[in-house]
Parts: structure tokens; C-alpha cells; sequence
């Protein structure tokens, strides 16, 4: 359910939401932003699937993948600034990419 009316968090829900039909209006109209955003989602699966991949498979290897595959997610889902306290003590072990770039 969208904010009320009238209020700061309803006028960054309708911003929100006409560059979302923006995006998905230029993704129908125009083939080449179209592959680049093939492509950047492209290197961030082969990105997460080296992380879950990758390290010795020791228990603390296992649980340092464990937090990138929920900060992956987050980052997907929510942004940047929706991450949990404890990615302030693991964020040393995680590397950030340059944002997506806006429509």
C-alpha cells in the first residue's frame, strides 16, 4: 500500500514509481540500454556466483559468503542504504560496484 497523500514519503513513492515506468519504457523502446542492462545484470550474477563459489570452505569462508549473498540481495532489493548493522563490521571483506546508472 502506497504512503498517504500529500506527504514527503507519497512524493518520493510517485518519483519512484515514474522512473521505474520510465526505465521499463525506455528497456521496451530502446536495444541498446536494453544490453547494457543485460549486461551489467549478466556481470552481477557472474559476480555473486564467484563469491558463492570461491574460498577454502572453511566455516568462516562459509559464513562470509553466507553475508555477501544476503548483501547482494539487499543491495538488488532494496539499495544501499537498506543493510543490516552487522555489514558495518563485514564490509571490509566486501567489495561495492559503481551504482547502476540511472534512466
Amino acid at each position: 500500500m502506497p504512503p498517504a497523500k500529500n506527504t514527503l514519503d507519497r512524493d518520493g513513492f510517485d518519483a519512484a514509481v515514474e522512473r521505474f515506468d520510465a526505465a521499463v519504457g525506455r528497456l521496451e523502446s530502446d536495444s541498446a540500454f536494453r544490453k547494457e542492462i543485460e549486461a551489467i545484470c549478466k556481470q552481477a550474477y557472474d559476480l555473486v556466483t564467484v563469491q558463492q563459489q570461491n574460498g577454502a570452505n572453511l566455516p568462516v569462508d562459509q559464513a562470509i559468503r553466507e553475508f555477501h549473498l544476503e548483501y547482494n540481495n539487499r543491495e538488488a532489493n532494496l539499495g544501499p542504504d537498506r543493510q543490516p548493522s552487522s555489514f558495518n563490521v563485514i564490509e571490509a571483506f566486501y567489495g561495492l560496484c559503481s551504482p547502476i546508472p540511472s534512466v
